[in-house]
């Protein structure tokens, strides 16, 4: 999970799993104000708020999916895509958060 905030807080979290014997892994950040922004932009021109609440092929049970939530003043928008079967709109927006997430130098918290 990815939380990205206006304040330049950049916090990335891996779950672990408990079978496997893995513990969670929190990394911490900090995200210009002008990637920021450049990103809050981007959610705006793509539409994001008026995009439907899932997007999902009724074919395919499992596989990847991907969850992005935007909070905006008092807008809190959640959109899941599984497997890919979002709209190109969503698809840009995401790997404009996966390129953002990239710049950003994540260091471990401490347990």
């Amino acid at each position: 999970m990815l939380v990205l905030q206006r304040d330049g807080h950049a916090r990335y979290t891996v779950m672990g799993n408990a079978r496997q014997g893995t513990a969670d892994l929190v990394a911490s950040g900090t995200v210009s104000t002008r990637d920021f922004e450049a990103l809050a932009r981007l959610a705006v021109q793509q539409g994001f708020f008026d995009l439907q609440d899932l997007y999902q092929d009724p074919q395919l049970q499992d596989g990847e999916w991907a969850t992005l939530r935007i909070v905006r003043g008092k807008q809190d928008k959640q959109v899941v895509n599984r497997n890919g079967a979002g709209p190109p709109a969503l698809q840009t927006l995401e790997r404009g958060v996966e390129s953002l997430q990239t710049r950003i130098k994540f260091r471990a918290e401490p347990r």
